[in-house]
């Protein structure tokens, strides 16, 4: 959209979709779900000495990396189906209701603009760019977003092939228990979601209604069922996107060397963890079936 449709700022524009997102994000800690046993994140190494200092960022250092879904996998996660107003009238209302929620974010320079922009009729050919607006809007707030995934299983051949590098990875294990939640010790990683797999994409249908953060934030923790094997968990932050978040470095529990992780990388790890509480095991192939196992690792 440009600079004048709808006599609306893009700021602005952007500002009613971060509101309508981050409405039930507040630290409601009744929002999230607390996980029975431990998640564990796949981490590939194939960048050398840049992907140990990411990893030695994470396990000793307490800062998870929150991706961007434009760096995802799947094109669809958190890009949900748009459906805008039919009609002229209900655009105009949905505009009205927009600025009146996101009112308070505006800068003060453009809140007379925008509220008189709001008032004006919407043409025909403004609908259209409207809910063109509506969809890339959500789209830009989706791609802001950053993301931090969890998973149930270690011992997934086709996780630590499509995560872990072909296996030469590893997988960290989370207690996330570990930390009491109390509102003194929260941090970004107790703030989970369980992934709900389904075969319908998600559809948000009333962006700038009432229940907008409701419906926005089950699509950003609803994937295609043929992810399912996954059984992902994900912590969400609002224009966290490709940042570092702080958690408490206790939840660590252990690191979990790939099957072909290399004697380098083995060594520079077993060096990482020297003097903490973090164990070091290894995935086995199975020799009678496809399972994996996991093992101690000598600690010299």
């Amino acid at each position: 959209m440009s600079q004048h449709d709808l006599g609306i700022p893009v700021d602005a524009q952007r500002s009613y979709a971060v509101c309508v997102s981050n409405a039930p994000l507040d630290r409601d800690l009744t929002l999230y779900q607390v996980p029975e046993k431990p998640l564990f994140k796949y981490l590939s190494l194939a960048a050398g000495q840049k992907s140990l200092d990411r990893l030695r960022a994470l396990v000793i250092d307490g800062k998870a990396f929150f991706s961007s879904p434009a760096d995802f996998n799947d094109p669809f996660d958190t890009f949900p189906i748009i459906e805008g107003p039919k009609s002229r009238v209900k655009a105009e209302l949905s505009v009205r209701r927009a600025f009146r929620r996101a009112d308070r974010l505006l800068p003060p320079e453009q809140r007379a603009y925008a509220k008189a922009a709001s008032k004006r009729p919407l043409t025909r050919g403004s609908l259209a760019t409207f809910q063109t607006g509506m969809a890339d809007s959500a789209r830009r707030t989706a791609i802001e977003t950053g993301v931090f995934c969890l998973s149930e299983r270690n011992d997934s051949v086709l996780m630590w092939g499509h995560y872990a590098d072909s296996h030469q990875g590893v997988c960290i294990e989370f207690d996330i228990n570990a930390v009491g939640l109390t509102p003194s010790a929260l941090t970004p990683l107790h703030l989970l979601f369980k992934v709900k797999y389904q075969s319908e994409r998600p559809v948000i249908r009333h962006l700038f209604g009432p229940g907008a953060g409701e419906e926005v934030m089950d699509a950003f923790r609803t994937k295609a069922a043929f992810w399912e094997y996954e059984q992902e968990w994900r912590a969400i932050e609002m224009h966290g996107a490709r940042q570092l978040f702080d958690f408490r470095p206790s939840m660590v529990r252990s690191i979990i060397l790939g099957a072909n992780c290399s004697p380098s990388h083995t060594n520079a790890i077993r060096e990482m963890v020297g003097g903490t509480s973090i164990k070091l095991t290894r995935v086995v192939p199975s020799a009678e079936d496809f399972g994996l196992s996991i093992v101690s690792e000598p600690t010299a």
